[in-house]
Formats: C-alpha cells, sequence, structure tokens
C-alpha cells in the first residue's frame, strides 16, 4: 500500500470521478484506476462501485477511506511534531554556542 493510492481513493469518493482525481494529481485516469485495484487485491474487496451517476464507496470502500483519513492526518500531525523538534534543536544549539574573546594586555 502505498500513500498515493489513500490519497487517490479520498479524492475519488470526495469527487466521485476517477477522472477529475487523475486530472488533480496529473497522472493518466489508467494509473489512478490501477492504484484502486491494487488496493482492492491486497484489501480482497471491491472498494469502488462505478456507475453512469458517478463513482462511490462500497461499505468495505467506506472503511478504507476513514483508514485512509487517519493515516494521512497522523502521518501530517507527525510531519508537523517533527518541524517543531527540529525547530526546538536548532533553538537549543543556538544558546549552547558560547564566544569567549581574550584580550591581550
Amino acid at each position: 500500500m502505498r500513500l498515493e493510492q489513500l490519497e487517490y481513493l479520498i479524492d475519488i469518493v470526495r469527487t466521485h470521478s476517477i477522472t477529475n482525481t487523475a486530472q488533480r494529481y496529473f497522472v493518466t485516469q489508467q494509473a489512478v484506476s490501477n492504484s484502486i485495484k491494487q488496493l482492492e487485491i491486497e484489501f480482497d474487496c471491491l472498494l469502488l462501485e462505478r456507475s453512469s451517476s458517478g463513482v462511490f464507496p462500497t461499505r468495505q470502500g467506506q472503511e478504507v477511506v476513514a483508514f485512509a483519513q487517519m493515516v494521512l492526518n497522523e502521518l501530517k500531525n507527525t510531519e508537523e511534531r517533527l518541524k517543531q523538534i527540529n525547530c526546538q534543536i536548532e533553538q537549543a544549539q543556538k544558546v549552547q554556542h558560547i564566544h569567549i574573546f581574550s584580550a591581550s594586555a
């Protein structure tokens, strides 16, 4: 499972369109369809139902979308926490540098 597959799935469910998702991510419709098919193989279930009125999640698809949203939210939160930690480390390193000057008499 790749993060882009989860992003595609969430976007498809939001827009009800594989074509719109492909355009939004600057990939082919076939690439998006293949990514979803790979997820369906991995989870061993149908995630999306395609109809003339659009693309909609199955019950299993709704579960995977909820999982995908949780994973992507946790990733975003982790990235933000790491940025904060990096800032704290940089600030601490700035404080730890002591410059000693001596002048000869």
